[in-house]
């Protein structure tokens, strides 16, 4: 049996958790996380409700499932329960969220894998041979 570990992320002065056993992202944290952005920036408060319920997110979602064959949004009950989200999810959600998280997520994106494949040099040209 495998030992459920969360790995912590930092952002703007706030925790966001990621479990290791589904790679699942907490939401919860995601969202106080983006609102304090927001709120530092004038910005309006982020409705979850209003994003999960919107015709793109439930497009989304439906399509996900269906690819993942299991639910991407678990959703926690009652008083201090948290949210839980597939990776992808939690990517369009903090596209959502925030302009700036959409330019963070947009440089991890891009920067890191360039970055990572030029740091590799050669040895990546190997593990695609090898992964053929």
């Amino acid at each position: 049996m495998t030992t459920e570990v969360q790995m912590v992320r930092k952002f703007n002065g706030e925790v966001i958790k990621q479990r290791n056993t589904d790679e699942y992202f907490c939401a919860t944290d995601l969202i106080r996380a983006g609102n304090k952005w927001r709120q530092e920036n004038g910005k309006d408060k982020f409705n979850f409700t209003s994003w999960r319920n919107s015709k793109s997110t439930v497009e989304f979602i439906s399509l996900l499932e269906n690819e993942e064959h299991k639910e991407v949004i678990i959703v926690g009950r009652g008083r201090n329960k948290e949210t839980w989200v597939h990776p992808f999810v939690f990517i369009d959600l903090a596209l959502a969220i925030s302009p700036m998280l959409k330019v963070k997520v947009y440089r991890w994106v891009y920067d890191d894998l360039i970055k990572y494949r030029n740091d590799s040099g050669d040895s990546y040209k190997k593990m695609c041979g090898a992964l053929y």
